[in-house]
């Protein structure tokens, strides 16, 4: 009777071999878990950086050819900001409205700005901007580019991981 009863015992408990299997398990989940998650902070952190500059370009497109003058925008990738000159701004009107994009929600690096040799630009009257170019935005491992056309329309796109690799070189020589 009591081999029966240690034979019980032993059948409703785990092995120390067991436990440590499992806890490896958990712990190579966790890591997985917490590398996708700064994945996707960092592509959320672009996509809103992104978001966000092409609402300006718009308002500043607009106000140029609502108010009929030139509105100059002027990117400073040293600072990861960027200024609208001459603007309204939501707290007042005809001022400049600096935004800084390595502050929250966004925490992205300006890695390059380049609007026909310089990282400054107008919207003329008619909302044409002065020269066509690109910039790019990095968080981690994350990059995202816009491109302005002659026109003043912006497209936006991911960077691959060579163009991202790239870009990070580039930002760490300035």
């Amino acid at each position: 009777m009591t081999g029966a009863l240690h034979s019980r015992i032993a059948r409703n408990a785990f092995t120390l071999t067991e436990l440590l299997i499992v806890v490896a398990a958990i712990g190579a989940l966790t890591l997985i878990a917490v590398s996708r998650f700064g994945h996707s902070r960092a592509r959320y952190r672009v996509e809103a950086a992104g978001r966000r500059v092409i609402a300006d370009l718009t308002q500043a497109r607009a106000v140029a050819q609502a108010s009929s003058r030139s509105i100059t925008v002027d990117f400073v990738p040293k600072s990861s900001s960027y200024t609208l000159i001459d603007v309204l701004s939501e707290t007042r009107q005809g001022a400049d409205a600096i935004i800084d994009l390595t502050r929250e929600p966004y925490g992205v690096v300006i890695a390059s700005a380049d609007f026909g040799g310089d990282s400054q630009f107008s919207f003329d009257s008619y909302g044409r901007p002065s020269s066509a170019g690109s910039m790019v935005f990095l968080s981690g491992r994350m990059a995202r580019r816009l491109d302005m056309d002659a026109t003043g329309n912006v497209s936006s796109r991911f960077l691959t991981e060579r163009e991202t690799a790239d870009a990070v070189a580039a930002a760490a020589l300035r």
